[in-house]
C-alpha cells in the first residue's frame, strides 16, 4: 500500500489523487504476483461459471484472471487507468476492448470487465453473484469506509450475494495505513450475515513495525 507519508495528497480529501499518485511513484506493495491462496481455497471447489464477481478496486489484480480462466464473468473497478491498461498488457490478453472507460474481454471459460471509474459514484453493475474484498476496504481509511464504502457495497450487492472479505487488525492506531486496520464490530456491523471463518498473527510490515505495531492479525470472513 502507498506510504501516506510519501505522498501528497490527502486520500480523504482526493482519493483519486492519492492513488494516481501511488501508482505514479511505485507505491505498489499491495499488488501481487501470483494468485492469493484463500481466494484459489474458497473458489477452487465452487462451480461460479457463468457467475458474476465484483472485485472493488481491483487494480491489476491477478486474481481476476484466475476467476475468468474458471468461467466467472469478473467485474472489476479501478478508478487509475494505468494499473487497468497494464494488467490486459502484462497478460497477454487479446480482443480487449474500451469505451468510455469501460474494459472488455472474452477469454476461453469467462469474461472481465474492468470499469476505470470513481468505484463510489457507480449506482448498479447488475446481479452480483459475489463480491471478492482482498484489500478495498483495509485501503481506506475509517470515515471513508463508513460514508462511502459501505453505502456503495450495499448499492451494489443483495441479499444473496456470496462474499469472500479479507480484513486485518492489530493495536495501534485506527488512521494508520493504508492498510487499516479494521475492528470485527465494525465488520459484522456492515455485514451483519457474515461470519469469521479464521483469525491468523503474522509480523507486521517494516514500516508498522516502525510504527509500533508488531504483529498483525488477518481475518477471513465469509456468508
Amino acid at each position: 500500500m502507498p506510504d501516506q507519508r510519501d505522498i501528497k495528497k490527502n486520500q480523504i480529501e482526493d482519493n483519486t489523487g492519492f492513488w494516481q499518485e501511488g501508482w505514479d511513484k511505485g507505491f505498489t506493495g499491495f499488488h501481487q504476483s501470483e494468485f492469493n491462496p484463500v481466494m484459489e481455497n474458497y473458489f477452487n471447489e465452487k462451480d461460479i461459471s457463468g457467475k458474476n464477481i465484483l472485485v472493488p478496486l481491483c487494480g491489476k489484480s491477478l486474481d481476476m484472471l484466475y476467476l475468468a480462466n474458471k468461467g466467472a464473468n469478473v467485474i472489476g473497478v479501478e478508478v487509475v487507468k494505468e494499473p487497468v491498461e497494464d494488467f490486459f498488457r502484462e497478460n497477454e490478453i487479446p480482443n480487449m476492448t474500451q469505451e468510455d472507460g469501460i474494459y472488455r474481454c472474452q477469454l476461453d471459460k469467462g469474461s472481465i470487465t474492468i470499469y476505470n471509474k470513481d468505484f463510489f459514484a457507480l449506482e448498479n453493475l447488475g446481479n452480483i453473484d459475489y463480491l471478492y474484498d482482498r484489500a478495498s476496504n483495509i485501503a481506506l481509511p475509517p470515515s471513508m469506509r463508513k460514508e462511502k464504502y459501505y453505502p456503495t457495497i450495499k448499492r451494489l450487492i443483495n441479499n444473496e450475494t456470496k462474499i469472500l472479505l479479507l480484513t486485518m487488525d492489530h493495536n495501534g492506531p485506527q488512521d494508520f495505513g493504508p492498510p487499516f486496520a479494521i475492528k470485527k464490530s465494525e465488520t459484522t456491523e456492515f455485514y451483519p450475515d457474515i461470519n469469521l471463518d479464521r483469525e491468523l498473527s503474522v509480523k507486521a510490515m517494516d514500516r508498522f513495525q516502525e510504527a509500533g505495531i508488531k504483529k498483525i492479525k488477518r481475518l477471513i470472513w465469509t456468508n
